[in-house]
């Protein structure tokens, strides 16, 4: 594969681990920038999903770390669930998505971040 090809797939995939500051820092080609934004925002389409698919989602994401203790995973999710149901409205960058997804990403964030935090405190 071409260098710049390889390079941007790279890039779109570093991305996702900082979903909220991430940005285009080259143009690869022309629509690079808007490419990332949809790239990212598919990425975390998971979290408009219906409730019962969310907690599923969520279920076979903690299935994926069964060698981190539950509390100690509970409370890393707690605060990106945090910062996401905060910054919903930021948190998908093209107008589409955040119509489609936005209000039930924040409220299925907001929904477990409150069930980790009674989880927690019931353990403490």
């Amino acid at each position: 594969f071409p260098e710049a090809e390889t390079a941007a797939v790279r890039d779109m995939i570093l991305a996702t681990a900082q979903h909220l500051s991430a940005h285009a820092r080259n143009e690869y080609y022309a629509g690079f920038a808007q490419d990332l934004d949809l790239f990212l925002d598919l990425d975390l389409s998971a979290l408009g999903a219906a409730w019962p698919v969310f907690q599923s989602n969520y279920a076979r994401i903690r299935s994926e770390y069964p060698w981190i203790d539950a509390a100690d995973f509970d409370r890393q999710r707690q605060g990106m669930l945090g910062k996401f149901a905060a910054s919903c409205e930021s948190l998908f960058r093209l107008e589409e998505p955040r119509r489609l997804w936005a209000a039930t990403a924040r409220e299925n964030c907001q929904r477990t971040h409150d069930e980790i935090a009674q989880r927690l405190g019931a353990s403490a």
